[in-house]
């Protein structure tokens, strides 16, 4: 495995939806050996906006540039994902 490179586990649910488990991050290591760590979890929270602009549902509870143990993210094809950075991060960095 390269050293920036991603640990995932891909779960299908259906045929519009599939889940992510993120336990390695490629984007986290980079940023950490450029002593850049501050850069997330904003840079984590894209995924949130892209999502928005496809048009496809998304949905995470955790992220490693949080500080949690994986990025539990979910997908939908079909769906939406609301823009708003600020919600349901409060209690987070």
């Amino acid at each position: 495995m390269h050293p920036y490179d991603w640990r995932i586990v891909y779960r299908e649910i259906n045929d519009n939806t599939f889940e992510l488990d993120i336990t390695e991050c490629g984007m986290k290591k980079l940023a950490h050996d450029f002593d850049a760590d501050g850069m997330l979890p904003g840079i984590c929270r894209m995924d949130n906006l892209l999502s928005h602009l496809m048009k496809n549902g998304f949905e995470r509870t955790k992220t490693l540039g949080d500080g949690d143990n994986c990025c539990n993210c979910r997908y939908h094809i079909v769906g939406t994902c609301e823009w708003s950075p600020e919600k349901g991060f409060e209690g987070r960095k």
